[in-house]
């Protein structure tokens, strides 16, 4: 039977200590070298349908070892994104006070060897950049771009509003198309609600292969920044009043010469006269507004207008005879209606 040595002493806490070391490396890994080093980076591409893999029929984006980047983008959010911050479905726990957790339409996803990084990254040791832009990692798993100032950001306590589009090409297969109604989310003094969208609908014409006219119909409209610059017709169809905060320019125009037909194209038809003149406008569309102007004074110019609205029906006349002289006109009813003047004479 054997017996339990009594020589030894029991080892007691006091009798020895235990320093905890952590030993940290840094490592730089550059376009060129990760691949060598052990490194590995895919792209991935959002595809609201999986992908038919194996279809010889379609072609797929794929990375350099022949993965497929919409199932690239699939597996990084389900593991991480897909529900950010439920711990029985997420991969990760998450601080949400802490993290952000946003997801766009492209991502990579750098693998790094179990032998360079151990256990784990020391949190606020990344630094990832592109030559113009430096995103440093702020130790709460959020990569920042360092050249952006917050100063003018509103903190959680004073921010009663917030509204994100982060997620709303989740809706469509591709990276851009309709938003659905009533869904974009937003915060009001810490409650999610919904904001209703409305779809705006754009429509081409075309003639040979050329887009010739372009339409845009929407219930809630809204142009900024840029102006639209065209050539040909956009037909604009609004439901209600349309606001323009700023200049509206009409800059369209024609020199309209002697013996000349009005261009139903542009806004406003100017013209000198050396002596007298004459000049016709036919037919207008519904709506449309025509302007003329005489900028110097040769000669009186008439103008024959088709479907005169001071006629009781057919043509009228329109006579100019004095520099500065001025008629704007619209087109209501298959009729030219005098809508403002200045020193002409209606025959």
């Amino acid at each position: 039977m054997p017996v339990i040595p009594t020589v030894y002493n029991t080892i007691r806490p006091g009798d020895y200590q235990t320093n905890t070391v952590k030993a940290y490396k840094r490592y730089t890994v550059t376009n060129s070298t990760f691949s060598a080093s052990g490194y590995r980076a895919h792209d991935a591409i959002w595809k609201l349908h999986p992908p038919d893999v194996g279809d010889p029929s379609v072609t797929y984006p794929e990375n350099y070892d022949d993965t497929n980047k919409h199932v690239v983008w699939k597996s990084i959010d389900h593991r991480y994104y897909r529900n950010p911050y439920d711990p029985a479905n997420c991969h990760e726990g998450t601080n949400r006070q802490k993290t952000e957790k946003n997801y766009f339409y492209s991502a990579s996803i750098l693998s790094c060897p179990y032998l360079d990084v151990g256990e784990s990254i020391k949190p606020g040791s990344v630094t990832v950049t592109n030559g113009t832009i430096t995103l440093q990692d702020d130790g709460n798993g959020n990569l920042r771009d360092t050249a952006i100032s917050t100063a003018s950001f509103a903190t959680a306590s004073r921010c009663f509003f917030y509204m994100s589009f982060n997620n709303e090409f989740r809706h469509c297969e591709g990276p851009t198309g309709f938003v659905a109604s009533s869904s974009v989310e937003y915060e009001l003094r810490g409650v999610t609600r919904y904001a209703e969208a409305r779809n705006v609908t754009i429509s081409t014409a075309t003639a040979s292969g050329t887009v010739i006219s372009v339409g845009v119909s929407s219930s809630s409209l809204v142009v900024s920044n840029s102006p639209i610059t065209t050539v040909g017709t956009i037909s604009v169809e609004l439901p209600a009043n349309l606001s323009v905060t700023g200049q509206l320019l009409l800059s369209s125009s024609q020199n309209l010469v002697n013996g000349g037909a009005a261009n139903l194209a542009t806004v406003a038809s100017y013209f000198t006269t050396s002596a007298a003149s004459t000049a016709t406008l036919a037919a207008g569309s519904t709506g449309q507004i025509k302007t003329f102007m005489m900028v110097a004074d040769g000669g009186d110019m008439v103008i024959t207008v088709t479907n005169a609205g001071w006629k009781s029906s057919g043509t009228g006349t329109i006579t100019f005879n004095d520099i500065g002289d001025g008629c704007t006109l619209q087109y209501i009813n298959s009729k030219w209606y005098c809508i403002g003047q200045n020193g002409v004479a209606f025959g």
